[in-house]
């Protein structure tokens, strides 16, 4: 039987957190696949976030991680920058700096310490720019942008890593839901369009099934349930990971699933 799913960017297996000894992410094994926009969805403190540092090396964790057959546990710090951006929960800057300042801060993994920069870095901000729509917002000051304007200036400026994968935790944590949509369209067409490998945290199960090509549930640590939206967003896993009955309904016109608690 032909398979024809994308070959995956990453391979995880046996990926474990553990703080003060207790396992916030207890041996999961998973599949990202490339090109694909992947969803981590779950009750707070299921293990999502530390799962996708851990995944970064950003928090101590035993496991393999091999980026397209390559092992990472260890590769250089720059070097994983070059190949996965991640956008963090909380990001910050001071207030006063303008927003082609912040968006030239994602070349720092390509440049030798604090040198100018070259065509490629600046041809990389162009494109994320162009991407982010910021152009009219360059010399603008980070404090004087509103939250949806925010949001898009720090993507900006994990685009500017010109990395193929992206990992985004909660990037439309604080958002309305218009600012919301619109971030996560943007990511979707990064994904259709240039191929961007994306793995994003969300709380919001609508939002998750309205834009992941696939969903990764997890619960107390572990992985509870994973597949295409179509083959995961299922009442009855739902209500299992996060206790609390609901129906899964279709949305008319995409077709696409939504949630309805009781």
């Amino acid at each position: 039987m032909r398979d024809d799913r994308p070959p995956p960017a990453l391979c995880i297996r046996d990926l474990t957190v553990r703080y003060d000894g207790v396992a916030a992410v207890d041996g999961i094994a998973l599949n990202v696949p490339a090109g694909k926009v992947t969803a981590l969805c779950g009750p707070n403190g299921c293990g999502k976030s530390s799962a996708l540092k851990a995944i970064r090396r950003l928090v101590p964790c035993t496991g393999t991680v091999e980026l397209w057959g390559d092992d990472l546990s260890r590769a250089p710090h720059r070097t994983l920058a070059r190949r996965i951006a991640m956008l963090g929960q909380a990001p910050d800057a001071p207030k006063d700096m303008a927003v082609r300042d912040l968006v030239a801060l994602g070349r720092y993994a390509h440049r030798a310490g604090f040198g100018r920069l070259g065509a490629d870095d600046r041809a990389a901000i162009a494109r994320a720019v162009a991407a982010t729509q910021l152009d009219d917002l360059l010399d603008r000051p980070l404090g004087a942008l509103s939250g949806g304007q925010l949001q898009r200036a720090w993507l900006a400026m994990v685009l500017a890593q010109d990395a193929p994968i992206l990992f985004l935790d909660e990037p439309t944590n604080h958002l309305d839901i218009s600012h919301a949509l619109s971030t996560l369209g943007l990511v979707r067409r990064l994904a259709d369009d240039q191929g961007l490998t994306v793995l994003v945290v969300l709380h919001d199960l609508n939002l998750a099934a309205g834009f992941a090509d696939r969903i990764v549930f997890m619960k107390a640590g572990r992985i509870a349930g994973e597949g295409t939206v179509a083959e995961v967003f299922d009442a009855d896993l739902i209500s299992q990971v996060f206790d609390i009955p609901c129906t899964v309904m279709t949305r008319p016109k995409s077709g696409r699933p939504f949630v309805v608690t009781e």
